[in-house]
């Protein structure tokens, strides 16, 4: 055997046994001063319901008294090394013997060699192994120290068991809420569901996967509240909404709106206007949520241009009438077909449709829908398209609805309502007149005229019906003007010398002459109106100034009627 194996062997022992001591010192001050401090925050965190921002700041806190702790009763346990001689000084101190201990383990080490007379080395080993084999090495070594560590730290473990057992949801919620979590402390009152506008927005409800989301409501929106409650139920409770943008606050007050039994109630409440993003929390008898958000979504801001096509023939005329961007009610030449383009400002769409309404179409079955598409990546820009579109070849009146969906799934809280009219094209005006209303029977009489229509004049034609003397008549029609080629004019005015020669006209006839005008309607047939008939008497000379006698008498009966006029003779007095 190898000199001081005995000794080896023992020394080893104690060594082993002292670092036990050293691992439970350690490991009881740790978990004493782990559980001391969770329990100091956990009673704070209890009485005061600290934010989430004073939870984390307390979490650093005894995170901050935990390692101090550690470094300060635990570090410095874990890094003890003992050698040989350093248990051997420990061992010749304990039993007041001397220091042959440490002299035979230095003298056993290789260096030994080299430092003076091998016999004396040999000798104080041989001495010291011999009497190693009835040393205790254990003498004056206690665990005393040890099982007041653990005693210490086993009872604020018991404790802390004791309370996890009585109160386990409460200790749950805390390590929840150290950890930044969202549980709240068990209450009287239990929320168990919280639904805003038919939205779940939080439940607890056993079998139920536990929902914490935001809520998104229409501007301008009703917003209604429905709290689901069990255990203690209160007689009324309040949501608290906070502007996102002012920070002003508003109630909404719940009632009770029913009671299945004593042990769980409804509660109902309304907020008539949602105007601006908000973060609420309900309060109902002992229980309270953390905030939650409500965010205001807007409404799409829609607007409709109608672009107006007139047929060929009214195109330049209606240009100038076109309706303002935005207008959703025109009136167009009948034939014409319009454009519709649905324009959302704020958000792109995910769909919009048209209708319109039966009493529009004359029908009485359900109002038929054209879907809209959109032309632009961004899906803000939507427009009818398809040859079957009610826009087409407009020939009624036509009252029509826009609806959309933006994709918040939001859409106009009323359809966008439009009315397309009917623009009258009206029939053309026309008149005539003649300087004297006799005439001999080869005369060339000049007529005046003048016509008038929205979209111009295409020709313009004499109606002639000779009476004979004999009552026979005579029927003959003269072209006055006609457009040819030309673009028709809205205004046509001139002098006609009708040749009376072809008619065979004799003294005694009548001849009577209408002015037909036609307006300009393209490949349609053209709608006319005449004038006033003008009446010519056929004579000759000796009654053209017998006409002229006449008309001079009676020129001078107009002149003295003006003058007696002017000066008041023969006024009643």
């Amino acid at each position: 055997m190898p000199a001081l194996a005995q000794l080896h062997s023992r020394l080893n022992q104690l060594r082993h046994r002292r670092q036990l001591v050293r691992l439970g010192l350690a490991g009881g001050a740790l978990v004493a001063g782990v559980l001391i401090t969770l329990a100091v925050a956990f009673f704070i965190d209890w009485a005061l319901e600290m934010s989430r921002p004073q939870r984390f700041v307390s979490l650093v806190l005894c995170l901050g008294v935990i390692t101090w702790v550690f470094r300060k009763h635990a570090l410095p346990w874990l890094f003890v090394r003992e050698t040989d001689v350093d248990l051997a000084l420990i061992v010749e101190r304990n039993q007041h013997i001397d220091s042959d201990l440490v002299a035979a383990l230095q003298f056993s080490s290789p260096e030994a060699k080299t430092w003076g007379s091998p016999q004396l080395e040999t000798a104080v080993i041989d001495y010291v192994d011999d009497f190693s084999t009835h040393l205790n090495v254990l003498e004056g070594f206690s665990y005393r120290r040890l099982k007041r560590r653990l005693w210490t730290g086993g009872t604020v473990l018991v404790i802390a068991l004791l309370w996890t057992a009585i109160f386990p949801r409460h200790v749950g919620a805390f390590l929840n809420r150290l950890l930044l979590g969202s549980a709240h402390y068990p209450t009287k009152t239990q929320i168990a569901r919280i639904r805003m506008n038919d939205a779940i927005t939080l439940t607890r409800e056993p079998g139920e996967e536990a929902v914490r989301e935001p809520v998104k409501a229409p501007h301008g929106e009703p917003l209604a509240v429905e709290i689901l409650a069990r255990g203690v139920i209160p007689a009324d409770g309040l949501v608290r909404l906070t502007s996102k943008t002012s920070g002003t606050h508003v109630e909404v007050p719940l009632t009770k709106a029913g009671t299945p039994n004593d042990k769980e109630a409804t509660f109902r409440g309304e907020l008539p206007h949602l105007v601006d993003s908000v973060s609420y929390q309900v309060y109902l008898g002992d229980a309270w949520t953390d905030p939650l958000e409500i965010h205001d979504i807007p409404l799409p801001v829609v607007t409709v241009e109608l672009t107006p096509h007139p047929p060929a023939y009214a195109a330049v005329r209606a240009a100038e009438s076109e309706a303002h961007a935005g207008s959703r009610q025109i009136a167009v030449i009948e034939g014409s077909t319009v454009d519709l383009k649905l324009i959302c400002g704020n958000k792109a769409l995910t769909s919009a449709t048209l209708t319109v309404p039966e009493v529009s179409m004359g029908e009485s079955k359900s109002s038929p829908t054209w879907p809209l598409a959109a032309v632009d990546k961004e899906k803000s820009v939507w427009t009818l398209q398809g040859d079957d579109s009610p826009f087409k070849d407009i020939r009624q009146p036509l009252r029509y609805e826009v609806q959309v969906k933006d994709v918040d799934g939001m859409s106009l809280d009323r359809p966008l309502l439009g009315y397309i009219r009917l623009k009258t094209d009206r029939i053309p005006r026309v008149a005539a007149a003649i300087v004297s209303r006799r005439v001999v029977p080869a005369a060339t009489p000049k007529i005046v005229y003048g016509a008038a229509d929205d979209f111009g004049i295409a020709r313009i034609t004499a109606k002639l019906q000779v009476q004979r003397k004999d009552g026979t008549t005579q029927d003959s029609v003269r072209q006055v003007v006609t457009s040819g080629n030309k673009t028709p004019q809205s205004v046509v005015r001139g002098e006609y010398a009708l040749d009376l020669s072809s008619l065979n006209l004799e003294k005694g006839d009548e001849l009577k002459i209408t002015l037909e005008a036609f307006d300009y309607r393209g490949d349609k047939e053209p709608k006319s109106s005449v004038s006033e008939p003008l009446v010519l008497q056929v004579t000759d000379r000796e009654g053209i100034l017998a006409g002229l006698q006449e008309a001079d008498e009676k020129s001078a009966k107009q002149l003295d009627a003006i003058i007696q006029r002017e000066l008041g003779i023969g006024e009643s007095k």
